[in-house]
């Protein structure tokens, strides 16, 4: 009995098949690599969290063609240089952390329902709530007008190297499997409403009651400064319709989240200069596009030290309370995750968990 209750946790440790990861992997991490070493150069590593979330245009359309890359690219692009713009207008205004939280939500639900409706890969909010949350939380901002320049840039260049990415290989051609495809064909017609609205409400009732829960906590343990780790932990597992999907995703966000700090406390152990930085973040951003698609507890692996580079990058603090805060609040936005998830498999089967009378 004990061995077939363990292989309920076999798709935690299941690797999926590659399909030519290599390329949209590359294409995302120059992405990053050129608008980080030219802020290195020109001795502005402070505004690198923006171009880095502007950036993050480069992770959606990998494998489409050309023409869905562009549609694909230009919506993300729009998405995360407006949240850039928004956190940062929000930290320059020095908002309440709790309107904060409340925008961040409001974001979250608009940008997983386009995504939805769109077809776009990556589904959910992970990456929008992280841009406007993280720089919303800068204590030192910079104009919001120089925020959206910066991500506005780098999205740009993101989209620049999404047109010109066919040359390399990336596209639905050769060897692509069936997954790399879009998932409708644009004659299945729009979305039904009913999943959009389903789509809205997951994704905000999930990160606002983590960002209640983070913000609580905040005030209670003084060791705990960002919430908003919280709020990103809270949607990383809906981006699946399946039930079951989501709770191992719940479950592979916190293992991989705890073997990346693990990654990130060996990194900031030692002193780092400005290139080396950026170098390992290229890195890990390379390697976790190589990984999200096969097993999420590797690519969470390399995500969580890539985002911590990031802030350490900005905002530096100490370590080892930043790592165990860190790891806290991305318990909290699990536990808020699963709570969201119970509650949509009550409401879609109620026969299945509510005695019948």
């Amino acid at each position: 009995m004990g061995g077939s209750r363990l292989q309920h946790f076999s798709p935690l440790f299941e690797m999926g098949p590659a399909r030519r990861d290599h390329i949209p992997a590359f294409r995302t991490a120059l992405g990053v690599a050129i608008p980080m070493f030219t802020l290195l150069a020109l001795g502005r590593m402070d505004l690198a969290i923006y171009a880095n979330f502007g950036a993050f245009t480069g992770v959606y359309g990998r494998h489409m063609t050309r023409q869905v890359r562009l549609k694909h690219h230009v919506l993300a692009g729009i998405a995360l240089t407006t949240s850039v713009t928004a956190g940062a207008t929000m930290a320059w205004l020095d908002l309440s952390p709790w309107v904060l939280m409340l925008v961040t939500s409001l974001v979250s639900a608009v940008w997983a329902t386009i995504a939805l409706a769109a077809d776009m890969k990556p589904t959910g909010s992970v990456f929008v709530i992280f841009s406007v949350a993280a720089v919303g939380s800068l204590n030192n901002p910079v104009h919001p007008a120089l925020a959206f320049a910066i991500a506005g840039t780098a999205a740009l260049l993101c989209l620049a190297l999404g047109q010109i990415s066919h040359l390399i290989g990336e596209g639905p051609g050769g060897d692509a499997k069936e997954p790399e495809r879009p998932s409708r064909s644009p004659e299945a017609g729009r979305m039904p409403w009913r999943r959009l609205r389903v789509e809205a409400s997951r994704f905000f009732f999930s990160p606002l009651l983590a960002g209640v829960l983070g913000l609580i906590s905040v005030t209670i343990f003084d060791p705990l400064t960002h919430s908003y780790w919280a709020m990103v932990a809270a949607v990383a597992p809906l981006v699946n319709s399946r039930f079951k999907m989501q709770y191992y995703r719940a479950i592979e966000r916190v293992l991989g989240t705890l073997t990346g700090i693990a990654v990130a406390g060996f990194l900031l152990s030692h002193p780092m200069q400005g290139w080396q930085i950026v170098v390992w973040i290229v890195i890990l951003q390379y390697l976790t596009e190589m990984y999200v698609t096969r097993n999420y507890t590797i690519a969470a692996s390399f995500i969580t030290p890539t985002a911590l580079l990031m802030v350490q990058t900005v905002e530096p603090s100490p370590v080892w309370p930043m790592l165990l805060a860190r790891t806290a609040e991305t318990v909290i936005g699990a536990f808020a995750a699963l709570v969201v998830i119970a509650v949509g498999y009550v409401r879609k089967y109620p026969e299945v968990v509510l005695p019948r009378r």
